[in-house]
């Protein structure tokens, strides 16, 4: 069980890893367009407008995640002695991109949902927001969420790394942080030259 939801890379790689990587990428541009969340890049998370469009969902994630592929394939045949094949790459870091479903679902709560539109309409109208009891336990309740799952989704990035470049221990280490701090650069830069014009 600790395998298939830390390092399912053991069993599923190639072909198989990216077609159950895409459906991944689907369902989660659908919950994030039915939530109107979207990440900006590896690890930063928004609200945005419901009036964005779905298609900048699909295209957003599907930016994210070939930008940390394409450095992460990079990274790994630029230092690791083996063959590295780039489907392995692409196929285990979509299917590590799973948790992000779950961090997508705090939209489905009515609380949830209060608690995001709150803080987006008083954003955007440039309002002070005067946290109430309630307030204040989602807020720390989606905190805790989003730090589990952003460990999460880093353990699952670095094992399918580690696994599909076959680098480990310091050089796997060093070279997967550089990997996603070059690539997060270059989503954020995707983010706001494209993604942020379109849904204003």
């Amino acid at each position: 069980m600790r395998d298939i939801l830390y390092n399912p890379f053991r069993y599923i790689a190639g072909t198989k890893a990216l077609l159950l990587g895409l459906v991944v990428i689907i369902i989660t541009s659908l919950l994030t367009y039915n939530f109107s969340i979207i990440f900006e890049n590896t690890l930063r998370i928004r609200f945005v407008p419901d009036t964005a469009p779905l298609w900048v969902f699909f295209l957003n994630n599907f930016l994210n995640w070939l930008s940390i592929a394409f450095f992460l394939y990079l990274f790994g045949i630029l230092i690791s002695k083996s063959r590295i094949r780039f489907i392995d790459v692409l196929g285990t870091q979509a299917l590590a991109r799973f948790p992000l479903i779950l961090y997508s679902l705090i939209g489905f709560f009515p609380a949830g949902g209060k608690y995001n539109r709150l803080t987006l309409r008083s954003f955007m109208e440039g309002e002070t927001v005067n946290f109430a009891g309630f307030d204040v336990w989602i807020f720390l309740i989606l905190s805790l969420l989003g730090t589990f799952v952003i460990i999460w989704y880093i353990f699952l990035m670095y094992n399918a790394y580690s696994i599909s470049c076959n680098l480990k221990k310091e050089k796997g280490v060093i070279s997967f942080i550089s990997a996603i701090v070059i690539g997060g650069f270059f989503s954020r830069v995707i983010y706001l030259t494209i993604v942020a014009k379109i849904i204003g």
